[in-house]
């Protein structure tokens, strides 16, 4: 089956709009210059608040003062290194909810279908709702646990003529992950003019799943979680250049600031650490795992920083959800296929101290959970 280009939306189809502040970075890389006078750039004077600079110093509040490369140059180029890729085929924006919606915003007309899970990642269907798009859910198969159904997926978007389809993988808030192979497998056999949104935020707890890219796939990175930013919005996207060019287009080209692009760069360098990140999330996974077995509470597999129970009916989730809100703790909860409650649990060391371990890994709990 051949592989079209997706669609972009009616405003991006003929003569797309060019940035018109590239940004005094670019101006440096394109004529091999130090611009140290910014005259162009309607900056505030170098004069810093005392207490700021007591706090955190000028260093960081000079990065502050000053605009971002709108390019982020320096880091697309560290992430398109590290996946064998050229620079245009990487895109910055502010975290990986930027990037859904940028991608929703440049590649589906208002009216048009977009296609998702049936309880995946539910700011998607508030994006697209946003923009006047249509929802399209398509339920999980339940069996062995709940998994993204592709074949359902891939028939609903040809029966629809979707323009977008979403799929997180792994899967938010299941768990549950497919292979490369069955991505690309999938990527296939949707129509033409259709993109696949790849949410992969959570690939770095789950199997490697290939430094691939098609034609009508984006696949989205994000920093908040195996690299410990979230507070900064930071994320990417790998596309064909062709398909990343339509998205700057609409894209807001300040979104990641300069400091959170220099902190990005040098957290994406320090392998070490990501490394750690990973394997003390892995230890805690297991550690989850063994004591929900050992009381009998049901949960599913997961390949995220994150575990999912299935809960009886909404009422246990509630109860659930208070015991552990009265002791300060919050986790969220959720429906599967629109009638299945969860609840998502984060996978953090405070989770196995008392009193939360004893409320959530409670006996009773468990069996009032079947």
């Amino acid at each position: 089956m051949s592989i079209h280009r997706p669609k972009p939306a009616k405003p991006l189809r003929k003569r797309r709009p060019s940035n018109p502040f590239p940004g005094i970075a670019a101006l440096e890389r394109q004529g091999g210059l130090t611009i140290d006078a910014r005259l162009s750039a309607n900056e505030a004077l170098p004069l810093y608040s005392e207490s700021l600079a007591q706090r955190y110093g000028q260093g960081l509040l000079e990065q502050a003062r000053l605009y971002p490369d709108p390019t982020a140059y320096e880091l697309r180029r560290a992430i398109a290194s590290e996946h064998g890729l050229t620079g245009d085929q990487v895109l910055l924006d502010a975290g990986a909810d930027a990037l859904i919606h940028l991608f929703l915003r440049a590649f589906a007309d208002p009216g048009s279908v977009v296609v998702l899970t049936a309880g995946t990642y539910p700011t998607v269907d508030y994006f697209a709702r946003s923009l006047g798009l249509r929802a399209c859910l398509v339920g999980y198969t339940l069996y062995p646990a709940p998994t993204a159904d592709l074949a359902a997926l891939a028939e609903t978007a040809r029966r629809r003529q979707a323009r977008v389809v979403y799929l997180a993988n792994p899967d938010n808030p299941t768990g549950s992950v497919h292979s490369g192979a069955a991505l690309q497998a999938f990527a296939r056999e949707l129509p033409e003019s259709t993109l696949l949104i790849l949410d992969e935020a959570y690939e770095a707890f789950a199997p490697a799943a290939g430094n691939w890219l098609m034609p009508n796939v984006v696949r989205l990175r994000s920093f908040s979680k195996a690299l410990g930013l979230a507070g900064l919005r930071v994320g990417y996207a790998m596309a064909a250049p062709d398909v990343l060019e339509i998205a700057q287009a609409a894209r807001l080209h300040y979104a990641v600031g300069t400091l959170a692009q220099a902190i990005a760069t040098q957290a994406w360098e320090d392998h070490a650490h990501r490394q750690l990140l990973v394997a003390a999330t892995g230890a805690l996974r297991s550690r989850f795992f063994e004591m929900a077995t050992a009381v009998g509470l049901r949960h599913y597999p997961s390949a995220t920083n994150f575990v999912t129970l299935p809960l009886a009916n909404e009422q246990a989730g509630e109860r659930l959800r208070q015991r552990l809100l009265d002791r300060g703790a919050s986790i969220y909860l959720g429906q599967l296929n629109g009638h299945l409650p969860i609840a998502r649990v984060t996978l953090q060391p405070e989770l196995f101290t008392a009193p939360l371990s004893e409320i959530l890994f409670d006996p009773e709990e468990a069996r009032n959970g079947e």
